[in-house]
């Protein structure tokens, strides 16, 4: 076991990293550091991916052939959605949060997952939309109306 110490000078204070990466230069402690830092990314992109966001764990396939189509989606799905997130201005990457079910509570996270739910809705009502005015409500009644209405609140 190694114990990386480091020293945080403008909050004046240590940081001590225990690991089980053998640390016998400079070097090798700077890796160790630069990959515990990198861990917040590398947690959210895993639960995106098998927990909270795309599932792949849920995805059954009978062949190899399924397997690589289906691993190719997921990726391309993955980096879509990060694109967004550094792509976007900000207003609207915040929006899709809020769509995908942020609630501005202090352990809210802002992972990708948050944000796929957020791109999803958004695709689920373009489609519904897309559907409804393609076939309309088999009522001979009821007459579909759509209403824009101008949301600025400048204006």
């Amino acid at each position: 076991m190694w114990a990386l110490v480091l020293h945080h000078p403008d909050e004046d204070r240590d940081l001590v990293l225990l690991t089980n990466v053998p640390i016998n230069c400079p070097a090798e402690a700077q890796l160790v550091y630069d990959q515990w830092r990198q861990r917040p990314n590398i947690e959210h992109t895993y639960r995106f991916q098998q927990e909270a966001g795309l599932d792949v764990e849920d995805m059954h396939v009978q062949s190899l052939e399924a397997m690589r189509r289906l691993f190719v989606l997921v990726l391309l799905t993955a980096l879509f959605v990060a694109s967004i997130d550094v792509t976007w201005p900000a207003p609207a990457v915040s929006w899709l949060h809020y769509l995908g079910g942020k609630l501005d509570l202090k352990m809210d996270l802002d992972g990708l997952y948050v944000l796929l739910a957020g791109t999803g809705s958004v695709f689920a009502t373009a489609a519904s939309l897309t559907f409804a005015l393609h076939h309309p409500f088999p009522f001979p009644g009821f007459q579909a109306t759509f209403i824009v209405a101008d949301l600025d609140q400048d204006g």
